[in-house]
């Protein structure tokens, strides 16, 4: 297409048929525009949201952990205290068998 293509449609077609085609364009396209806007509004503050979650979520497991590992110490403490009480209770029963 070159300019005496363009310029013969523009003889061919009426004035006011591309003033109210260029001016429907132009509505539209600034109607979708305004749509465009308005969704990465909603999807900037749906990702925030998220993000807060997220965040939430990091600082419990952060906090589940640290609990997780003072039970493992006190369940390593108990065994390890269970495990030498068991020691000197069954030397005792067999030191009272022997005296029996």
């Amino acid at each position: 297409m070159n300019l005496q293509d363009v310029i013969d449609y523009l003889k061919a077609t009426d004035f006011r048929t591309i003033i109210i085609t260029g001016a429907m364009l132009y509505f539209f396209y600034n109607r979708l525009d305004s749509k465009i806007e308005k969704l990465d509004i909603k999807l900037t503050q749906a990702i925030d949201k998220v993000n807060e979650k997220i965040d939430k979520v990091s600082i419990r497991i952060d906090i589940l952990s640290d609990r997780v590992s003072e039970i493992d110490k006190r369940l390593c403490r108990l065994e390890g205290a269970f495990s030498n009480n068991c020691h000197y209770m069954v030397r005792d029963h067999k030191q009272i068998q022997k005296a029996e």
